[in-house]
């Protein structure tokens, strides 16, 4: 500019540097804008996928919630909750109704006193009293075994128990169901 011969040059080479440094800063912002455009659809995207996958857990949720899991006597989940030894029996689709059907009866409603580290408190007799039919699992029918484990283990987990023992548990119960004896004729 400094050479230029007269002030019309020197003005349009002014307006010539101004229309590059513009059009250098329309492109910049013009690519600036689809990089924004194409950041905002790939989150909606995902944000997408996200409401899909939370949707599909709350459908397996409420799908998992209207499955009734037969509930054991008192005793049996007392037993559960103190990590104490239970028999499958009570957890068997027979006995949990047999439940069902003396819940209701005098003996849920009947309290008797227990002593617990020296202090005496009153507990239902349903929960305090062991089934005078209960089974051991080693007589057990198979298939009563197998049923009952299911809600045992639906059970324990209610209780409270450490997810490792529940999965070591069912890692049991897999390879009782999966051993080969049980695809011989009697297995």
């Amino acid at each position: 500019m400094a050479h230029a011969e007269n002030p019309q040059q020197v003005l349009e080479d002014m307006v010539q540097m101004w229309t590059v440094e513009h059009n250098q800063r329309v492109a910049t912002w013009i690519e600036r804008q689809r990089a924004e455009a194409l950041l905002a659809e790939e989150a909606d995207g995902v944000c997408l996928l996200q409401e899909r996958e939370a949707q599909r857990l709350v459908e397996a949720e409420a799908e998992r919630e209207n499955v009734i899991i037969p509930c054991p006597s008192q005793y049996a989940v007392l037993k559960l909750k103190k990590i104490e030894f239970v028999e499958l029996w009570y957890f068997s689709p027979e006995r949990c109704r047999d439940a069902a059907k003396s819940s209701s009866s005098t003996m849920e409603d009947t309290f008797g006193i227990s002593k617990v580290d020296d202090i005496l408190t009153m507990r239902l007799v349903a929960a305090l009293k062991q089934s005078h039919n209960v089974v051991n699992g080693c007589d057990l029918p198979i298939s009563d075994f197998f049923r009952a484990k299911n809600s045992f283990l639906v059970h324990v987990e209610h209780a409270g128990w450490l997810k490792k023992h529940i999965n070591a548990l069912a890692e049991i119960f897999w390879h009782l169901e999966n051993h080969p004896i049980r695809n011989c004729r009697h297995g």
